[in-house]
Order: structure tokens, then sequence, then C-alpha cells
């Protein structure tokens, strides 16, 4: 018996789990676009990611969407707050690096 996987999986179940995730769109394979994953991996429904990924991983995932909306959320009200601020106080900068701190 295993001491830890994932949740209702084993050695055996292997194969059968690979098919199982065939519904899945898989990433592009020899495309030069840089960012051509995103699509296909934020499309995957969160109960595939539970059933082939483990519990684990759906915390983790789960964790990360809610710092990436934190971050996004935070970095929006710093921007209109904060360039304004930055471009008023000139000190005597040129160009782009008023703006700076």
């Amino acid at each position: 018996r295993k001491l830890y996987g994932a949740s209702g999986t084993n050695q055996e179940d292997i194969p059968n789990l690979q098919r199982a995730s065939s519904g899945v769109s898989h990433l592009p394979y020899g495309s030069y676009v840089p960012l051509d994953w995103v699509g296909p991996v934020f499309g995957v429904s969160w109960s595939t990611v539970r059933k082939t990924a483990g519990l684990d991983a759906y915390f983790f995932l789960r964790f990360i969407r809610m710092c990436v909306r934190i971050t996004a959320v935070s970095t929006f009200w710093a921007a209109i707050i904060l360039a304004p601020t930055y471009a008023t106080g000139h000190n005597g900068a040129n160009g782009w690096y008023h703006i700076s701190m």
C-alpha cells in the first residue's frame, strides 16, 4: 500500500488516468508563439485538475490564482494612485525620469 499519492490513483490506474484526461486540449507542439500554451492551460476545468493531478496540485493552483488576482488588483490601484503622484513631483528630472522614485 502506498503511503502518499494523488487521490484515488495507484500504479495500475495510470494508463486509465491518461485515457481519462484525453478530453483535455493538448499543449501546442512545435509552435513558435511564445505564449501559445496559456490558452490550453487555463482552459482546463478544476475537476480535471483534481482528477489528474490530485488535491495538493488543485489547492496549489487555486492559491496561485488567488495571488495573481490580489496582485492584479493591488497593481491597478497602485498605478492609479502612484503614477499621478510621481508625475507631478518633478524634482528637476527630465523625460520619463520624473515618474521614477
